[in-house]
């Protein structure tokens, strides 16, 4: 095999509007529930990026710098910034990799009202990605049978597919279902 193909087959690009206002649930008392947009917009702020980046090199805890990488990442603009960040990290071992991209169905994460991209404005995005990208990245739809089920649910993933905007199914049975 001269020029091996490379995929990634598990990624993620949400960004920080697909995700609901409570989705980075942490042990701390019911009396902070009120101030979780608060704390996921100061998590998203630049300056307290820095702040937070400082104490982790600081601390030399790898944990710690391994969940500011996670909210760096996931506090991005969009969805194509985030894939962005993908596809530079990987360019320096194989540039010419592709990526299959799971989508997540996040509107039943949480029953109070939050104001994230729902997942048809998330696929959106995942489309516009797709036609930008179109050797490098072949998303999966995610499935979350309280969204829709039977053949509305069907019709709904069928046109994704058939529109080839999506490429396969991923069930989330770790979500509960």
């Amino acid at each position: 095999m001269n020029n091996p193909i490379y995929f990634n087959i598990h990624t993620h690009v949400f960004s920080r509007y697909c995700a609901p206002d409570k989705f980075l649930r942490v042990p701390l008392p019911k009396t902070l529930d009120p101030f979780a947009g608060f704390i996921k917009r100061f998590l998203e702020g630049g300056l307290s990026q820095k702040l937070i980046q400082l104490i982790a090199r600081r601390s030399g805890s790898s944990l710690l710098e391994r969940y500011i990488q996670f909210i760096q990442i996931g506090t991005q603009q969009s969805q194509n910034d985030v894939y962005g960040i993908m596809q530079n990290a990987y360019r320096s071992l194989k540039p010419d990799i592709r990526f299959v991209i799971l989508t997540m169905n996040m509107d039943y994460m949480d029953p109070s009202h939050s104001y994230h991209l729902n997942i048809n404005g998330q696929l959106k995005e995942i489309e516009r990605l797709r036609l930008t990208y179109p050797n490098h990245v072949f998303p999966f739809l995610g499935i979350d049978p309280r969204h829709l089920q039977g053949q509305q649910l069907v019709n709904w993933a069928k046109d994704y597919l058939d529109r080839g905007s999506c490429f396969g199914l991923k069930l989330y049975p770790s979500l509960g279902f």
